[in-house]
């Protein structure tokens, strides 16, 4: 008998010292900062700072997981005990979906009841129903890694959340390099090709703009430079060339030098006989400057003013469609043949869709 009660004394010991060391273990965890002694956590800040990103301390208490993504959401980790609930319940609700990924040796009712304990590590199924629960995308970072995305929600703008994994047993909160704050993160990683999709819906967002209070300060303008007084015109003109005022200069232009010269050619006898009894100008077609020395070298000055004088201060004879339509389709055709001469000069091998704005070669992991 007391050989076995002596034996029995002997289990109680060691119960209550490896309890007592548990304790300890835990409650050093709890204290101690993880990141400090991590061997790892300079190259990991390094390769997190060429993002503009940083890590969070995290308590090693077993709630890492869910203190890192209430650091997240609520900007501190104390609700971590409710964010493990309201996970644990997704999962239950949703069983099928994540039944299958429970170990064969542990049944998915163990598993949920071991996950709702404080203190129990949790995993990536704990992750997706997180995810989905709080319709926010998981960005999960490691050291040396691509970073992995856990999509809980299809919306465009879904707002993101970031942890970083340590060593195969730890994760921890990832803020701005300048966040010092104890509020929710907003942090929103793009790659090349959306920024090149948003910056493409920008463009055809101008080019689309509808003519309003702006087109009549257009059209104004547009007036005053070309001296055309044919304001349907150059409204018709902004409309057709999506608000473009300098295409639509050139496009005026055009229009008023074939109307003046169809109505130069009508009235040129009229005109011949009336300068005939004119002294011709220097520099006019007929002048003597013109004569010998060619109309190509005309001074610029006087060209200007000829220009000038011929084009502002006119009114101007209305354009018939039919001419419009004409000068319009060759100027299409033209713009068309410098794009694709452009396009073909700009091109190189160094040009892909390569992630690489705020975030090189991101892969998206959806679960």
């Amino acid at each position: 008998m007391a050989g076995k009660e002596n034996k029995n004394n002997r289990k109680r010991e060691e119960r209550s010292i490896r309890k007592a060391h548990q304790n300890n273990r835990k409650q050093k965890e709890i204290s101690s900062s993880y990141l400090l002694d991590d061997e790892n956590f300079a190259g990991f800040s390094n390769q997190l700072a060429t993002i503009g990103l940083k890590l969070r301390d995290i308590s090693a208490d077993g709630n890492c997981l869910f203190r890192a993504l209430g650091d997240q959401i609520d900007g501190h980790s104390s609700r971590h005990l409710y964010h493990r609930e309201q996970t644990v319940r997704y999962m239950v609700e949703h069983r099928n979906d994540f039944e299958p990924f429970v170990e064969d040796d542990c049944t998915f009712d163990n598993h949920v009841r071991k996950l709702r304990q404080d203190g129990t590590y949790a995993g990536n199924d704990a992750i997706v129903a997180f995810a989905r629960n709080n319709n926010v995308n998981v960005v999960i970072h490691q050291l040396n890694t691509p970073m992995w995305t856990i999509t809980g929600s299809d919306r465009q703008n879904a707002p993101q959340i970031h942890i970083a994994y340590h060593n195969g047993d730890h994760y921890s909160s990832v803020r701005k390099l300048t966040d010092i704050s104890d509020n929710p993160t907003n942090i929103k990683l793009t790659t090349k090709t959306e920024n090149k999709g948003k910056s493409s819906k920008r463009e055809s967002r101008k080019k689309q703009a509808s003519p309003g209070a702006v087109s009549h300060k257009m059209v104004a303008h547009i007036s005053n430079v070309t001296g055309c007084q044919d304001l349907s015109l150059i409204q018709q003109l902004l409309e057709d060339w999506n608000s473009d005022v300098d295409l639509t200069i050139g496009m005026v232009l055009q229009f008023m030098q074939a109307d003046t010269s169809d109505e130069d050619s009508q009235h040129s006898r009229h005109s011949a006989n009336s300068n005939s009894s004119k002294p011709a100008q220097l520099w006019d077609s007929n002048g003597t400057g013109a004569r010998l020395f060619g109309s190509n070298n005309i001074p610029s000055h006087s060209r200007d003013t000829s220009k000038k004088k011929s084009n502002i201060g006119q009114p101007q004879k209305r354009v018939s469609n039919k001419n419009r339509k004409e000068l319009a389709r060759k100027e299409r055709k033209k713009r068309s043949d410098e794009r694709k001469k452009n396009t073909t000069q700009q091109s190189s091998p160094s040009d892909s869709d390569e992630s690489g704005i705020l975030v090189k070669n991101m892969d998206i992991l959806k679960v």
